[in-house]
C-alpha cells in the first residue's frame, strides 16, 4: 500500500490553466534565491541556501569547474525516502556539486541516476554550454548506488527532454512490472527545459503541423524558440502521465510539478506582470507556479488554489510525510516545514515567514570570498504580507513581446546597488509601491530588517562553500574521457591558483 510519488521538477515559467479533476495548484509557491543551484540545494536539503553554505549566488557563481558542492554533512531528500523503503531515482539536472565522486547523486541517496551536473548543456549532443575555450565535453553520467559513476557512451543522443522522459517512463514501467514485489518509487525528474539554449525540439515532442498554431500570437523569434522548448516539455510530461495511467500506478501516486525560479525575459520567458526575473528577489524571480496532482487528494481539494506561503525547502518534509514518514524523525535544524496537512485540506497556516535570500559574501579581485558586514550584504525575506529586500538592483516589469524584455540583462547588475524595498506583496504582488521610506511603515520595515539581520549572523557564522573555479585541473581530467566528471579525490587535488580567469 505504499504510495508511488514521481516528481516532475522542470524549469518552467508556465501556469497549467486547464483545471483538472485532481489538480491542486499552489499559486503562491516561492523559491528561495532566484536561480538554479540554490533552489535545488534547498529542495534536496530542506535548508535555506544562505544558511547552509550555498548562499553566495550570482550569474556564473557555480560553474562546471567549481570545486565545491552542497555540504556532505547534510542528509538529502532521497536518503530520507530510502529510509521509508522507497526506490529512488533522479533523471536530469543535478547542479549541486560534482567535483568529487562523493558529491554525485548516487552517493547521496539515489539508487540510480542519469544526470547532467552543470547548469546548462546542449539539448541534442549534451555538450557543455556555452562552449569552453579549451574544448567542449559531454555532460551526462550514469550512476548506480555502490558503484563508480559511468560515462554515458551508450546513451543515444536524442533531444534531452525526450531522453529524460523515456528514462522516467522506464522507471515507472519497471516498478509496475515488479508488481507486489516492487518497492514504492520516488522519482525526481529534473528536466533541462526550459533552460537555454533553446534548440529545435525533436519531431516526437514538437510537430509543426500539430503544435505550430500555438505560436501564431508570437512575433519575436526568441519567444518562439522558448515556446517550442516549452511545448515539447508539456508533451513530454503528458507522456509520463500517460505511462502512470497505463500502468495503473497513477491511482496511488502524487505528482508534483514545480519551477525552480523565475525566468529570464531575454531568453523568451515571461514573468509579467510580476517585477523582475531570474536572479532578482522581486516577485518575478521568486514567485513561481507549482501544483500537486493526485487521485488521493480529498474531493474538496481538487481544483483549488492556495495563496499560503510555500517555500521550496518545504518539499522535503512534505514529501517525506506523503511517503508515510513521521517528520519528527527528520533533522531538527532543517528550515522546511511540513505542508502535507495543508495540501490535504487543513486550514492551519504552516509558515508565516520565508528567508528568500541571504548573500553575505563578495568575491575580491584575487578570487577570495570575503564576508561582508550586514549593511553591505544582500537579502530578502517575507513575514506575513510584507516583503523586505536589501541591496537589490532595480528591475522592471518586463512585458513580453517588447524590446525591453528582449534586451533584459538578466542577472547582470546594471544600476546603483544598495536600494531597500518594502512591499505588501499580498495587496501589491506586482510591487508597484515601495513602502520602505513611508514613515507609517517604519516599524514593519525595522522588524523585517532585524529578522534578516539574525539570519545574516547565522550565514556569516556558517560561511560559504564557494571556491574559485579549477580549470586546468578539471579540464585535464575531462580531456581524457571527453566527459564532465569528478576531477578530484580530495580538496588537496585542487590548486588555489587554478582559476579560469
Amino acid at each position: 500500500d505504499r504510495l508511488h510519488r514521481p516528481i516532475s521538477h522542470p524549469f518552467v515559467r508556465h501556469h497549467w490553466h486547464r483545471r483538472n479533476h485532481h489538480h491542486h495548484h499552489h499559486h503562491h509557491h516561492r523559491d528561495l534565491q532566484s536561480s538554479c543551484t540554490p533552489a535545488r540545494a534547498a529542495f534536496l536539503s530542506g535548508r535555506y541556501p544562505g544558511l547552509s553554505g550555498m548562499g553566495y549566488d550570482s550569474r556564473g557563481s557555480f560553474q562546471p569547474e567549481s570545486p565545491y558542492g552542497l555540504s556532505l554533512e547534510y542528509e538529502l531528500l532521497p536518503s530520507y525516502m530510502k529510509s521509508l523503503g522507497y526506490s529512488t531515482e533522479i533523471v536530469g539536472k543535478w547542479n549541486v556539486g560534482h567535483y568529487m565522486q562523493e558529491y554525485l547523486p548516487t552517493e547521496r541517496g539515489f539508487d540510480q541516476a542519469l544526470t547532467f551536473q552543470t547548469d546548462q548543456m546542449h539539448y541534442h549532443n549534451y555538450t557543455t554550454y556555452p562552449r569552453e575555450d579549451e574544448g567542449t565535453w559531454v555532460d551526462l553520467l550514469l550512476g548506480y548506488a555502490g558503484q563508480n559513476y559511468q560515462t554515458a557512451d551508450a546513451v543515444d543522443r536524442v533531444y534531452s527532454t525526450e531522453l529524460f522522459s523515456t528514462r522516467g517512463m522506464m522507471a515507472i514501467q519497471d516498478t509496475a512490472d515488479a508488481g507486489d514485489d516492487a518497492d514504492p518509487l520516488f522519482l525526481y525528474l529534473a528536466y533541462q527545459a526550459v533552460h537555454v539554449p533553446h534548440e529545435q525540439p525533436s519531431q516526437n515532442l514538437y510537430n509543426e503541423e500539430v503544435d505550430g498554431w500555438r505560436l501564431s500570437q508570437t512575433s519575436y523569434s526568441y519567444r518562439k524558440n522558448f515556446a517550442k522548448t516549452l511545448i515539447a516539455l508539456d508533451n513530454a510530461v503528458k507522456l509520463v502521465v500517460e505511462k502512470l495511467i497505463s500502468t495503473e500506478l497513477m491511482a496511488n501516486t502524487f505528482l508534483v510539478v514545480a519551477s525552480d525560479n523565475g525566468g529570464c525575459p531575454s531568453d523568451g520567458s515571461n514573468n509579467y506582470p510580476l517585477r523582475g526575473g531570474k536572479f532578482d528577489a522581486f516577485e518575478g524571480g521568486v514567485r513561481v507556479p507549482s501544483f500537486v496532482y493526485s487521485p488521493l487528494l480529498p474531493a474538496k481539494q481538487r481544483g483549488t488554489e492556495s495563496n499560503a506561503l510555500f517555500h521550496v525547502t518545504d518539499w522535503l518534509p512534505t514529501l517525506y510525510a506523503m511517503g508515510g514518514g513521521d517528520t519528527s524523525d527528520l533533522s531538527e535544524d532543517i528550515d522546511g516545514v511540513n505542508q502535507y496537512d495543508h495540501l490535504m485540506g487543513s486550514e492551519t497556516v504552516a509558515r508565516n515567514s520565508i528567508l528568500l535570500s541571504m548573500n553575505a559574501w563578495t568575491e575580491d579581485n584575487a578570487g577570495v570570498l570575503r564576508t561582508n558586514d550586514f549593511k553591505n550584504s544582500t537579502g530578502a525575506m517575507i513575514v506575513g504580507d510584507y516583503k523586505f529586500i536589501q541591496n537589490q538592483v532595480w528591475a522592471k516589469r518586463y512585458s513580453p513581446e517588447t524590446s525591453s524584455a528582449e534586451k533584459c540583462s538578466c542577472g547582470i547588475s546594471t544600476g546603483t546597488s544598495g536600494s531597500h524595498y518594502l512591499y505588501n506583496v499580498f495587496d501589491d504582488p506586482y510591487e508597484t509601491t515601495n513602502l520602505y521610506d513611508d514613515e507609517s511603515y517604519a516599524e514593519v520595515a525595522a522588524k523585517l530588517e532585524n529578522l534578516l539581520r539574525e539570519h545574516y549572523k547565522t550565514a556569516a557564522e556558517t560561511g560559504s562553500s564557494w571556491k574559485m573555479t579549477s580549470c586546468s585541473t578539471s579540464h585535464a581530467v575531462w580531456a581524457e574521457s571527453g566527459y564532465v566528471t569528478p576531477f578530484a579525490t580530495s580538496d588537496d587535488d585542487v590548486s588555489s591558483d587554478d582559476s579560469c580567469s
